[in-house]
């Protein structure tokens, strides 16, 4: 059986909840990152954040080198930058 379901975009509250209940507890924010900014400024479904989430963490962590890791605005942004393409949207 196969069924499509319609979900509405989350609203930029509820891009919000998710972006801070998707993000790692053990991968620290970057000062320079503001999630009400992110959550207001990118139209993005729960699915796609969870995307750039994982992206933007494999990205920290392999730039971290053995050393903390701590997750930048521009590691978000590339992530968002990748999905709207993906998506063929433009940032």
């Amino acid at each position: 059986f196969q069924a499509m379901i319609h979900f509405p975009m989350p609203t930029p509250a509820e891009r919000l909840r998710l972006w801070q209940h998707t993000l790692p507890a053990t991968l620290p924010l970057a000062p320079d990152v503001a999630l009400d900014h992110l959550a207001d400024d990118y139209e993005l479904t729960g699915a796609a954040i969870l995307n750039v989430v994982q992206f933007a963490a494999l990205r920290a962590l392999s730039r971290s080198n053995g050393h903390a890791a701590h997750l930048t605005a521009d590691d978000l942004l590339e992530g968002i930058r990748l999905d709207y393409q993906k998506e063929g949207k433009l940032v």
